[in-house]
This record gives structure tokens, C-alpha cells and sequence, in this order.
């Protein structure tokens, strides 16, 4: 529907939510729940904490600590080294190794032995304070006020004394071969191949910007179109779909997932080259349109693309200690456009699962990026949006009635979590003077 649309402008409002709540995160389903996986501040250990519920004696006498690579199967015993056991008995268990660079990638989990494998037997957790390792501790640009644009050209961006910039990049353009000119870069045993060229327009862009005090967040979108450098990370299947989600299900996926980010966060973390935020993905609760994710269930879905969180947070954060990571959602907060449960799915349910899932393998503060389109798309006056009420009910969370959304994120997730309004615009249906009454 978005085609519609005449207007490209998009204003960035950031709310701050200060109302500290108490975060309750549902515990695994799982006879042994890992709460806590954090790297000394030295950055030599590793200390990972779990809790036995009831010991089962088919378990065996020990209890190992893994911790294995990000598409590994929980629902299989696996081959694998542990890092370290514990006796197999009820109650708390403390694990203490060594840190291995590979880790800040992997998931950390409590198995048992058998038939010469290990049978998984707790939720799998991830590296939660990837900051330790961070070489740039600034936050880069102040900011003076909240304009900001999603812009396409850079000189007049900067003539409007625009604040913050969102920039679209298609991953397909970064990591690739078919160029002229390429950046080989090295990780675990792999050469990938980057664009030079789109790099250096890139830097150029993002040092501008930050020259003059804007800050950059960047949108990673993977088109749904081959390309055998990305085509491993994308989900096939859609002949509609405009972007795929990242699916890190197979080693090559992941790997090259793993890649694309830590080649990116250091890139462009930086004080120079520096990006505030990242985007993983556009409209995630839409995957039949914007996000495609295989035709998944939510829990599916959810469970494929938290992980895919995870590894770009620590990828971004183990480099520059204060930029954010964003969930990108649209305005159908409550409402399922074809009523299927499967093409679509609410903004509100995509949100409350995606905080379950992420939590339940590493609480993170991640942040999000929303779509306050009007009630109509194309008509701008959304101060008559009927279906956009002063209740988590309503049918749609518009500019009518924001507040519902950031008291919605106050109320149940805490104060470490901020809203962006990434991408709305106001189209000239009504004519300019309503669309200028819109913008004001």
C-alpha cells in the first residue's frame, strides 16, 4: 500500500521513557532455566548461572555447560566439547571459563550426556554485556531537537539542519562480488567480499552527518532477490515478498549473518564513522510483505528473528558501547489485515513475543522502531482516527494516540526502552495546508 504514498519525508520523534517498572521475564519451559551469561569486566571469563528445578536421575550424574554456534539445534543432541560440568542436582549451578572469541556469537547451554552426544535440557542464553570489549564509549552527535528525515540527498538534508538520519542500506549491495571493487574481510576461516566502492559512499554520508551533528541510524534490509553472497541468510519461498528476515537456521546463514555485522559495527563504530542506531529489519510483523520469514507461526517466526537480535546487538554493542538496535513494527497494533494468523500478525502480539523470546536468551534494552502511519494511510488527518482510541485495545496506534504506545512500553517492559518513529508521512490528498497542519 505504501506506493501510494506521495510524501517521503519522515520525522523522527525519540521518547525517552523514564518510568522504571520491574521486567518480569517468563522462565524457560525447560528443567534447568539459565538466567545469567555476562563476560568479566577484564574480558577473560565467561560466567554463566542456572537453576535445576527438579534433578531427573536420567540425566546422569553431570550437568555440562556448551556452548555452541547460533543455527545449532535445541530439539537434537548435538556433538560438542563442554566448556565445564557441575553435579546434577537440584538447585542454583555457577559455570566460570575462559572467554573464546567465537562466544560473543554463540548460545550457552546446560546439557546431559548421552550415546556420546549432549541433549540439551535448559534454554540457551547469549552474551548479555557485549559493552566490555567496546573500543568507542562516546554516544556520538548531540542532538539539539527531534527533526529528523529519511533522506535522499545529503546537501539539502543538512541545509534543513536535519538532526537525524535514517538510511535505508540492502545488504544484497554491501556484501557482494559483482563490483568493481572489493574488501575482502576475514572471519572464522572465510573470506567475505564487500562493495569498496558503496562502502566509501557510505563512510562519506554517514561522516558527513556526524561532521554536522546528525545522527545516522541505519535500516538492514535483505531484498528478496538472489544473490549468492546473502542468498544463504534469506528465506525463499515468496514471489510477493519485498525484503526477507535474516534466517540464520543454517551454518552458512548464520555465519555470514555473523559476518555482514561484526564487519559493520566496526566499521561504523567510530567517533568519525559513527552509526547510533540499527534497524534489523523492516515492519517485522508484517513477513508477508516487508519481513518475509518463511510462513512461520509467531512463535517460529519470533524465535528465528530474536536470535538474529541477539547476534547483531553483540556485534554492535562489543564495538561501540552505547548505539541501539531497533525492532522495526507498523501502526496495526491490534489488527490482523486478512484475519489469517499467518501472513500478518499485530504489532502488539509480534512486540509481546519478541520481548519474551529476547529475554528469555539474554535480556537486552533493545529499542523500537515504529511506523505511526495515519488510520487511512493516505489521508492525513489523523486527528479523527476512529479506530486509533486511548486504550491498548484500539485497532491502531497512530499519531492519534501515541500515548498508548509509550505507556504500553513503560508500563510492561521499564525505562530502558525508547521509541523512534522511524518512517510516517503525511500525503497532499486534502491538499498542502492539511498536510502542512499534519506535519506541524
Amino acid at each position: 500500500q505504501k506506493h501510494l504514498l506521495s510524501i517521503a519525508f519522515l520525522f523522527l520523534f525519540f521518547f525517552c521513557l523514564t518510568l522504571c517498572i520491574p521486567e518480569a521475564v517468563q522462565a524457560a519451559d525447560t528443567p534447568v532455566s539459565i538466567t545469567y551469561c555476562k563476560v568479566s569486566s577484564n574480558g577473560k571469563k565467561v560466567t554463566v548461572k542456572a537453576k535445576v528445578k527438579q534433578k531427573n536421575s536420567s540425566h546422569g550424574k553431570k550437568l555440562y555447560l556448551l556452548a555452541v554456534d547460533s543455527q545449532t539445534s535445541e530439539k537434537k543432541a548435538v556433538k560438542a566439547t563442554p566448556l565445564a560440568s557441575k553435579t546434577n542436582k537440584k538447585g542454583n549451578l555457577s559455570f566460570k571459563v575462559k572467554y573464546k572469541e567465537n562466544m560473543l556469537f554463540q548460545k550457552f547451554a546446560i546439557a546431559y550426556k548421552t550415546k556420546g552426544k549432549y541433549k540439551i535440557v535448559s534454554n540457551t542464553f547469549y552474551i548479555t554485556n557485549p559493552e566490555v570489549f567496546a573500543t568507542y564509549k562516546g554516544s556520538g552527535p548531540k542532538t539539539s531537537s527531534k527533526k529528523g528525515l529519511q533522506p535522499e540527498d545529503l546537501d539539502e538534508a543538512l541545509e534543513l539542519r536535519t538532526q537525524h538520519a535514517v538510511i535505508n542500506r540492502t545488504v544484497n549491495s554491501l556484501l557482494t562480488t559483482n563490483c568493481t571493487n572489493t574488501v575482502p574481510y576475514q572471519y572464522r576461516g572465510k573470506t567475505y567480499y564487500f562493495n569498496a566502492d558503496m562502502l566509501d559512499y557510505n563512510d562519506a554520508q554517514v561522516k558527513a552527518y556526524n561532521k554536522a551533528g546528525t545522527r545516522v541510524s541505519i535500516i538492514l534490509l535483505l531484498p528478496n532477490s538472489s544473490n549468492s553472497e546473502t542468498d544463504a541468510m534469506r528465506y525463499k519461498g515468496s514471489s510477493y515478498a519485498k525484503y526477507s528476515s535474516f534466517n540464520i537456521s543454517s551454518k552458512k546463514g548464520c555465519r555470514t549473518f555473523e559476518a555482514l555485522m561484526s564487519y559493520l559495527a566496526k566499521r561504523y563504530g567510530t567517533k568519525e564513522n559513527y552509526v547510533a542506531g540499527w534497524i534489523l529489519g523492516n515492519e517485522v510483523n508484517n513477513p508477508y510483505e516487508w519481513n518475509y520469514g518463511g510462513n512461520k507461526s509467531l512463535t517460529s517466526y519470533m524465535e528465528q528473528y530474536s536470535r538474529a537480535f541477539h547476534i547483531c546487538y553483540n556485534a554492535v554493542r562489543s564495538v561501540s558501547k552505547k548505539s541501539n538496535v531497533y525492532i522495526s513494527l507498523d501502526y496495526n497494533w491490534n489488527c490482523d489485515p486478512d484475519n489469517s494468523g499467518k501472513r500478518y500478525f499485530t504489532t502488539k502480539a509480534t512486540l509481546d513475543e519478541f520481548y519474551r523470546q529476547v529475554n528469555l536468551r539474554g535480556k537486552v534494552p533493545f529499542h523500537i522502531a515504529y511506523h505511526a502511519y495515519p488510520q487511512g494511510l493516505i489521508d492525513p488527518v489523523f486527528w479523527d482516527d476512529s479506530l486509533a482510541t486511548n486504550s491498548t485495545a484500539s485497532t491502531f496506534i497512530t499519531f492519534r494516540n501515541l500515548n498508548v504506545l509509550t505507556n504500553y512500553v513503560k508500563k510492561n517492559f521499564g525505562k530502558n526502552y525508547t521509541i523512534m518513529l522511524s518512517e510516517q508521512s503525511f500525503n497532499s490528498t486534502k491538499g498542502e495546508a492539511v498536510q502542512a497542519a499534519a506535519y506541524a
